[in-house]
């Protein structure tokens, strides 16, 4: 628990390079763990992940969430990634985070929408368009209708 304490205590003080690397202390101890404990530890992370998220730290985020990820992987901790690593304008990371999240969720709209985002810019209107249109076969009254129609 040290770690994750010593983590916590330096998003208080702000101090992001401080916390994520005392995430990577602890995932390095997470092998003499039991499993069971790697989800309640990725459950930690995504607090602190959210605490760095809240200070603005996006590429910070985008690493602890991953860390989160390896310690238990889970399509929302990936969206969170994918809008961290989003946030510090590393699109292809972003977009590789929301690939994961929906190989283990194919219906996090979330992640979805998102990932058609990313897709745009990169002059992927096709693949984008395909990843909304998944979305509103899902959600036809959802938000992606909504900003479907802002586009049609």
């Amino acid at each position: 628990m040290i770690p994750w304490a010593t983590a916590a205590t330096a998003s208080a003080l702000e101090l992001p390079d401080l916390a994520l690397a005392s995430l990577r202390q602890r995932l390095q101890l997470a092998d003499r763990l039991r499993a069971s404990e790697h989800g309640r530890m990725a459950v930690s992370y995504v607090q602190i992940g959210q605490r760095a998220e809240a200070l603005g730290w996006s590429v910070n985020t985008g690493e602890i969430y991953t860390i989160a990820g390896q310690l238990r992987p889970s399509s929302d901790i990936y969206t969170r990634q994918g809008m961290a690593f989003f946030a510090g304008d590393l699109v292809d990371r972003s977009s590789q985070a929301y690939e994961c999240a929906l190989n283990l969720d194919a219906n996090n709209t979330i992640a979805r929408v998102n990932y058609g985002w990313n897709l745009y810019p990169q002059g992927q209107s096709v693949a984008a368009e395909r990843q909304f249109r998944q979305v509103l076969a899902q959600e036809p009254s959802g938000v992606a209708a909504s900003i479907w129609a802002l586009y049609c």
